[in-house]
């Protein structure tokens, strides 16, 4: 199965101004009108909650420094608890 790609905005020329498409620009004026409406924002944290117990009741940050170090260590808990609790892959991590 092929890839399928969406263009979302353009260019005329290199360097000018991006155009968003007319789909691009209908769901962004429906969310800003969701999110205008709404009175409240819910905040899940049962997954931290979750994963902070998991981490402390195995050790799994003693057990990985020994193989990876301190710095590495913190880098892969961030990853994977961005994971778990967005549910997106981690290329959309990067900026």
């Amino acid at each position: 199965m092929r890839h399928q790609y969406k263009i979302v905005r353009k260019s005329h020329r290199k360097g000018g101004l991006i155009e968003f498409g007319l789909n691009y620009r209908a769901l962004y004026a429906q969310q800003r009108y969701i999110d205008a409406l709404s009175t409240s924002t819910t905040i899940f944290e049962g997954e931290l909650l979750v994963l902070q117990h998991i981490e402390k009741e195995l050790g799994i940050e003693r057990i990985l420094t020994k193989v990876l170090g301190k710095e590495d260590i913190e880098k892969v808990l961030a990853l994977s608890f961005y994971v778990v609790r967005t549910h997106e892959p981690l290329s959309y991590a990067a900026p």
